[in-house]
């Protein structure tokens, strides 16, 4: 009797600690191969060619360390945790401070960013500007360029928004996102008389062997309202076009 009972509780321990394996490997599992990218306050996961949101309390029960970047410049690993913004965490648990829109991807898409540098706007923009937007250069409240090479193709994206600080005069209000492709302009977007807005690349992400291009940028628009609204959109560059994918 005491010699079944003694059997009866290894086989019990046994299928106990067969059944946790299997719960607990199939959870390590999933945490590792899990595709986390992050555009500041976007948080997703990549698969199967496309993505999806996800809730910020999954990322901090994520155990790895993310690859990070600050205003699209490669700033190191770090542990993630969540406050009003993402907070960065080194090996030994200190607080690392940063400044600017931050980009993080689990460390194995790492290879999958895209180097961007910041730019400015040249004479040769300016010229195509005034010849095929507006030659209304006084009222100029933001501009900014960044640069980014993929498959042999030198990418420029130009961001330009005018707002009358001085008389509000909506006429004088206009956004205009352009792409150079190599040498060619290609016109992504002119609003005229809507509210100003200032676009910043948080990075540039590709999949499917660089087929597959998504730019992160971070929008604050209605700077002329009580309310501003910032928010981070996910785009994909396909056919020189802008396609929104998705926002938080």
């Amino acid at each position: 009797m005491k010699k079944n009972l003694i059997i009866g509780i290894i086989v019990l321990v046994i299928i106990y600690g067969l059944v946790m394996f299997l719960i607990l490997g199939k959870a390590d599992k999933s945490d590792k191969s899990t595709n986390y990218v992050i555009f500041n306050n976007l948080n997703l996961v990549h698969g199967d060619h496309s993505f999806r949101k996800v809730d910020k309390s999954e990322i901090n029960n994520y155990k790895g360390k993310f690859s990070t970047y600050i205003s699209s410049k490669y700033y190191g690993e770090y542990k993630l945790e969540s406050g009003k913004v993402w907070n960065l965490f080194d090996d030994n648990g200190n607080f690392v401070n940063y400044d600017g829109t931050l980009f993080a991807v689990v460390p194995k898409l790492k290879n999958n960013v895209t180097f961007v540098s910041k730019s400015n706007l040249n004479n040769e923009d300016k010229e195509y500007i005034k010849n095929n937007f507006t030659n209304n250069f006084n009222y100029i409240y933001s501009s900014s360029a960044y640069k980014f090479n993929i498959k042999n193709k030198e990418y420029k994206l130009i961001f330009l928004n005018s707002f009358d600080t001085e008389n509000f005069d909506e006429s004088n209000y206009y956004n205009i996102v352009l792409l150079k492709v190599d040498s060619k302009y290609i016109n992504i977007s002119y609003n005229k008389g809507d509210d100003t807005k200032i676009c910043d690349i948080i990075s540039v992400i590709t999949f499917n062997e660089e087929r597959d291009i998504y730019i992160g940028i971070n929008e604050e628009e209605n700077l002329d309202s009580d309310i501003e609204e910032n928010i981070d959109v996910l785009y994909k560059l396909e056919n020189n076009k802008l396609k929104k994918v998705i926002s938080n």
